[in-house]
């Protein structure tokens, strides 16, 4: 049976990786993924699919570098559950947050439930402020 081995962030995607190979045709209904913060905050999800999402497929296909991507490619077997969040969905930083996927099948045609934790984004870097020790002195006082 499938079980959730890691979840993690990359840029507005949290990618859920299993210990076994899913079905690469399975679609996902709403409420079949959730992703909660752990103060009861539901995220919004905006598409799931295994592996690369159709939506990045095409962002790719339009750069001519990766044009000449095999068709298929989007329809191999692959460990990664990919979720895109709604456009006006916010991961805090440090936050930990819950994956729940429901009905997730395998290649082999074997269903599960399961659930892995995350944690947001970190938190950004801060404005870099000029220290005034590093101020270039011009030899004049007044």
């Amino acid at each position: 049976l499938p079980q959730i081995a890691s979840a993690s962030v990359v840029n507005r995607n949290v990618e859920v990786r299993f210990d076994d190979f899913l079905d690469p045709l399975q679609e996902f209904a709403p409420g079949q993924i959730t992703i909660t913060a752990a103060d009861g905050e539901v995220v919004g999800i905006a598409e799931a699919g295994v592996g690369a999402l159709d939506s990045e497929i095409a962002d790719e296909a339009a750069q001519p570098e990766r044009a000449q991507r095999s068709p298929a490619a989007a329809t191999l077997p692959s460990q990664t559950l990919t979720i895109r969040l709604a456009d006006d969905a916010v991961l805090r930083p440090g936050v930990e947050y819950r994956v729940t996927v429901r009905a997730i099948r395998n290649v082999n045609g074997l269903v599960a439930d399961g659930d892995g934790s995350f944690t947001g984004p970190p938190e950004p870097e801060p404005a870099a402020t000029p220290d005034p020790a590093d101020e270039v002195s011009t030899g004049t006082d007044g």
